[in-house]
């Protein structure tokens, strides 16, 4: 379908979605609907390099990054922060 060969269209949900939501992601191009203002670049859950340490790891750091947008007025500014902190071996969105 069209709605998904573009990325993740946030504004198909809700005016606030913007605002409010947080893309996470292993496809950059994903966010482009959004130009990547709400997109959070994250290792592919299935990828065999990963140790359980690893793995726990990138989860403890998106739970993080939800949290901190949970508290900000728009979630857009965290992601902006974070954004460029990408794990080792990830490339940009």
């Amino acid at each position: 379908p069209e709605c998904v060969s573009i990325g993740k269209d946030l504004a198909r949900v809700s005016e606030d979605a913007t605002r409010r939501a947080i893309l996470f992601d292993d496809r950059p191009k994903n966010f482009r609907p959004q130009n990547g203002q709400n997109g959070v670049l994250t290792r592919p859950y299935d990828d065999p390099a990963l140790s359980a340490a690893a793995e726990r790891l990138e989860m403890a750091r998106l739970v993080g990054i939800a949290f901190l947008a949970s508290l900000a007025p728009d979630a857009r500014t965290v992601v902006r922060v974070v954004a460029p902190l990408r794990p080792k071996g990830l490339g940009s969105a």
